[in-house]
């Protein structure tokens, strides 16, 4: 007994810990990574710690955030409370170097999820490892988005909690719901923690489907009430903090409008963010490609080119040559070329759990593994923001995955069924593309969104839904590969290969 919870939790977590550790060691011999923006927020708190030095509480204004806003909104009396016990464990155990303590409760999240859900140790550790590794969770750590993390590494708690409570193990699943709702409210970002719900949504739709189904409806209902008390015990640990900035956003921009021009130009404007503001950040539908094949829309705003081609590169000995010896261009060159304004790094995943997904595809689909591809589908249309499809096609487009899932399980026994089946989802998807190629006036799903979605008018830049393919993209691929690994096909070797090819 020992030795099995040796093996399979004591041993996977020092590995991850020992990793966390080495990816940033670093930062514990004394580098900090130069992020603009936590540059420009240390500016915007300096002058109110010094009025808290002198006086002893914080005022009520900061001068330099933007033009003037309230103190709160960037730092606020009760600081820590609604941290748990393991948080400050976690905070402590690595010397609160904070890089790699939030890279491991990411870590540990997501392989506690991926057990709870039947995964062995090496699938749950090659899945964690995937998840952390998508290469917006280690950019936004980078640039010192420290919300943005809190909220997304906490999500896997929440994730492995609604597993729990599946399985009615109610003490483990109200232990790490507690502790994934804190993270989640405390991270103080409520637009990640919007399309996180929309995750949590996902799952617990699929769950009260199987109950339906099932008709073991009393469960569902138990494992319900728990987590709406445990996302209220949350909201409560935070309510100083959140009650402001509610009342706050009414007199913000994303409160609306109050000019009867805008009322009469644009009636959404009464609640909410001016829909073109909305929309900016989107990403363009090539950019969606940038999820498996990494940089396909080009690198960032500001590209160092210097250090990624290195000192023997043709470009640097191409300025040489015309006798340019100022390389300054060269260390912040623009190679993106996508659909927002600015970009300082891409959301790729990994073309890995694509393959596994399709491989999981050959054995059929449950109601989880539906629910989350149309989920991830959705999600992917309202990336796209200001580049998204016409209604019309929008609805064509969510055929795609169904009709190519049939075309799979109708060819199963034939070896071309993984290439047919990629054939008819690719080609359907580029028949809609040229078919609604102008999408400037059309009315998208992201209009329907900002126009009867709850609080969706509230946020901007809808390519940030793409963080969201982190847990769904692997999550899926993880249930694809134990699927096709439990058969006992001797032609899935052959399946795997042309899976890929496809």
């Amino acid at each position: 007994m020992l030795s099995h919870f040796l093996r399979t939790w004591l041993l996977p977590a020092a590995l991850m810990a020992a990793f966390s550790v080495a990816y940033f060691f670093p930062y514990y011999q004394g580098y900090r990574f130069k992020a603009s923006d936590q540059i420009q927020l240390e500016y915007m708190v300096y002058p109110l710690r010094k009025v808290r030095e002198e006086t002893g509480h914080l005022p009520f204004w900061a001068p330099h955030l933007f033009s003037g806003m309230p103190s709160y909104l960037i730092s606020y009396e009760a600081e820590g409370v609604y941290f748990p016990l393991l948080w400050s464990f976690i905070g402590k155990l690595f010397g609160h170097v904070y890089p790699s303590s939030i890279f491991f409760m990411g870590l540990l999240g997501f392989f506690i999820f991926l057990r709870v859900e039947g995964a062995s140790t090496t699938w749950a550790l090659a899945g964690a490892f995937g998840f952390i590794l998508t290469s917006y969770y280690t950019n936004m750590i980078v640039a010192t988005h420290w919300g943005k993390s809190n909220v997304l590494f906490s999500v896997p708690y929440v994730l492995a909690a609604l597993a729990c409570f599946h399985r009615r193990w109610w003490g483990p699943g109200l232990i790490s719901a507690l502790l994934g709702w804190a993270g989640m409210v405390g991270g103080h970002h409520p637009q990640m923690a919007y399309y996180a719900f929309a995750v949590i949504a996902a799952y617990e739709l699929a769950w009260a489907w199987n109950a339906w189904q099932t008709r073991q409806l009393q469960p569902y209902l138990i494992s319900l009430g728990l987590l709406a008390v445990t996302a209220g015990v949350g909201a409560l640990s935070q309510i100083a903090n959140l009650l402001p900035y509610y009342e706050y956003g009414k007199y913000s921009i994303r409160g609306g409008s109050e000019l009867e021009r805008d009322a009469q130009k644009e009636p959404s404007l009464r609640e909410g963010l001016d829909r073109e503001y909305a929309q900016s950040y989107s990403a363009s539908r090539a950019e969606l490609w940038t999820l498996l094949i990494p940089d396909f829309v080009g690198g960032t705003s500001q590209e160092d080119l210097v250090r990624r081609l290195g000192t023997g590169s043709a470009l640097r000995e191409a300025f040489q040559t015309h006798g340019i010896g100022d390389l300054s261009f060269l260390r912040a060159v623009p190679t993106y070329w996508g659909g927002s304004p600015f970009a300082a790094g891409s959301f790729y995943v990994g073309a890995i759990w694509f393959f596994l997904l399709l491989l999981g595809w050959m054995y059929g689909l449950q109601a989880l593994d539906w629910i989350l591809l149309y989920a991830s589908w959705a999600i992917l249309q309202l990336s796209l923001g200001a580049y998204g499809y016409s209604l019309w096609a929008t609805a064509v487009l969510f055929f795609l995955p169904y009709a190519a899932y049939r075309v799979a399980r109708r060819l199963q026994p034939k070896a071309p069924a993984p290439l047919v089946a990629s054939g008819v989802f690719l080609g359907g998807w580029g028949l809609i593309s040229l078919l609604d190629s102008d999408p400037e006036g059309a009315y998208k799903l992201t209009d329907l969104a900002l126009d009867y979605l709850p609080f969706y008018n509230k946020f901007r830049a809808p390519s940030t839904w793409l963080v969201t393919m982190g847990f769904l993209l692997v999550g899926m691929g993880i249930r694809g590969a134990l699927r096709f690994l439990a058969q006992s096909d001797k032609k899935k070797l052959l399946t795997a290969a042309l899976t890929a090819a496809g």
